[in-house]
């Protein structure tokens, strides 16, 4: 028993000392700058809510430098001289790299090779910053350089050609991610902006690129944080559409609208299939809902101008104190129109029936309770009805 003892503390011994080991596979970076001698560099891991810088580096009197460690997984990385001088990599474990040129001008003159993802990422930003350059000329072109405005007389053909370049580099990202849809530089195609209130792609409008997307990065890189984030959204973006779906399964145009039975003030029961026969109006609002008070001003008016043509106002209230709905409806001058409701307030049942998750919205019926078209407001609710009715 004593002759073994020699061989498990050599075992213990080469188990420490490989457990100390940083884990994963080795990563060699290898950056040549212009313009750079004996400059500070930073390098950062980059995640979807922080930047952790994780080591700094000199480079030489040649702008160069070189950077060694161990990654398990892929992940974004920056290296960075001062903000607005960086090159963003999506590093794999293995990877030899190679970073060359101006890193004062990271868009024109930088050269990466070794690491397919960063060079496919640093294409895909390339094309943003040309898109952004031309679009930030068409409005130089048109703007008066001292009042900062457009000629009203221009603004149809500024939006056009705007149209046009936004929808290029839409056409852009998608046909870069159907090329390599493995690529993690497929995140930042589906995340990229023109402004923090325009995206090129949209998770709720394509969701189905998003979805193709995640189906493939999350089975591939499942640890990675990225794309868990991006597989959150996803999930959650999967139920929205799929209400859509079911919604639009329910109430797209040309579908009956689902019944509603619910009590008047005066306590009696009026079933929406009562106006068939009318073109009706299914209006849900409340008298303590600011914008469905305002819109109230309008369905008076197209109201009166159709009444005697067959134009009818069927109003579900969502109030809960029977004095607010009854004070609102002679206040905006509603008297004539149906008046139902539950005073459930958003419990009521009926919400669900036609997944209303927000107030005001509407629904105009024909004459046999199909929906014709939803949520008109302002103008487009009367221009709809003339139109109906010019034809009759």
């Amino acid at each position: 028993m004593k002759k073994n003892i020699p061989y498990l503390v050599a075992a213990l011994i080469i188990a420490l000392v490989f457990s100390c080991l940083p884990s994963g596979r080795s990563v060699r970076l290898e950056a040549s700058f212009q313009n750079a001698a004996n400059n500070s560099f930073f390098i950062s891991e980059v995640f979807t809510e922080s930047v952790n810088r994780i080591d700094s580096l000199q480079a030489g009197p040649d702008g160069s430098f070189t950077w060694k460690t161990r990654i398990s997984q892929p992940s974004f990385y920056l290296v960075e001289r001062h903000p607005g001088e960086h090159v963003i990599l999506i590093i794999h474990p293995g990877e030899h790299i190679s970073i060359s040129g101006d890193i004062s001008d990271p868009m024109n003159s930088i050269v990466i090779e070794g690491s397919k993802d960063s060079e496919r990422l640093l294409e895909l930003n390339r094309t943003l910053t040309h898109n952004l350059l031309e679009l930030n000329s068409l409005f130089d072109a048109y703007q008066d350089p001292a009042t900062g405005s457009f000629n009203m007389d221009d603004l149809d053909e500024i939006n056009n050609r705007a149209q046009q370049i936004l929808e290029r580099q839409r056409e852009y990202n998608i046909h870069f991610i159907e090329q390599d849809p493995a690529s993690l530089a497929n995140l930042i195609a589906l995340h990229q902006q023109i402004s923090q209130q325009q995206p090129v792609l949209n998770l709720i409008e394509d969701y189905e690129i998003f979805a193709r997307t995640d189906s493939v990065l999350y089975q591939l890189y499942p640890e990675n944080e990225a794309v868990q984030a991006m597989h959150r959204n996803v999930l959650a973006a999967g139920e929205y559409h799929q209400r859509n779906m079911l919604k639009d399964e329910v109430l797209g145009i040309g579908r009956i609208a689902p019944e509603i039975r619910l009590p008047s003030p005066q306590g009696d029961t009026i079933a929406l299939s009562s106006t068939q026969g009318n073109i009706v109006l299914l209006d849900f609002w409340a008298g303590w809902c600011s914008p469905c008070r305002q819109e109230n001003a309008n369905l008076v008016r197209a109201y009166n101008k159709y009444k005697n043509r067959g134009f009818r106002v069927y109003q579900v209230s969502i109030d809960r104190e029977r004095e607010s709905w009854l004070n609102a409806i002679e206040e905006d001058h509603l008297e004539e129109f149906i008046h139902v409701s539950d005073l459930k307030y958003w419990k009521s049942p009926v919400l669900g029936k036609y997944y209303i998750e927000s107030i005001p919205a509407n629904f105009l019926l024909d004459e046999e309770s199909r929906i014709i078209a939803r949520n008109l407001r302002g103008d487009a609710l009367e221009e709809k009805l003339a139109e109906i009715f010019e034809n009759r």
